[in-house]
């Protein structure tokens, strides 16, 4: 066989350590299983974590509040929407039925079916002297 290193390497030896040895790592249990019997709430860093916890809780509550709000605002601006636009014909319906209401030609004809003739000659001025006039 050429080519291929048939010599076995030499073990370096191993001068002694003076590393400090690592300490042993502790197996973790499942996860399903510490939630399950509960053990999790029960730890040092789990028990220092409730204040961050109610936190952002609140701040959930908020935002879930936040929503509703903003949610209850639209639907009121797009009701009122709704309304001002169905006033707004109104108006306008309004405003031309009195517009032709009030032409003279109208007015006219609905005072000559109660026996009232428009008046043929223009008003006249009355005047009246200061001095004929009597105050109570």
């Amino acid at each position: 066989m050429i080519g291929f290193n048939t010599r076995k390497p030499e073990l370096e030896k191993a001068a002694p350590s003076t590393a400090i040895p690592k300490p042993k790592v502790k197996k973790r249990t499942g996860i399903f299983k510490s939630m399950a019997t509960g053990k999790f709430l029960a730890t040092e860093s789990t028990i220092k974590s409730v204040p961050f916890f109610l936190f952002l809780a609140t701040i959930g509550m908020l935002y879930i509040g936040n929503n509703f709000y903003t949610e209850r605002t639209i639907r009121n601006a797009n009701h009122l929407k709704k309304e001002l636009k169905e006033l707004r014909f109104e108006y306008i319906a309004t405003k031309s039925q009195y517009s032709d209401s009030t032409k003279q030609s109208k007015v006219a004809r609905r005072l000559a079916e109660m026996g009232i003739q428009e008046a043929i000659k223009p008003p006249e001025k009355i005047f009246v002297k200061e001095s004929e006039l009597t105050y109570p």
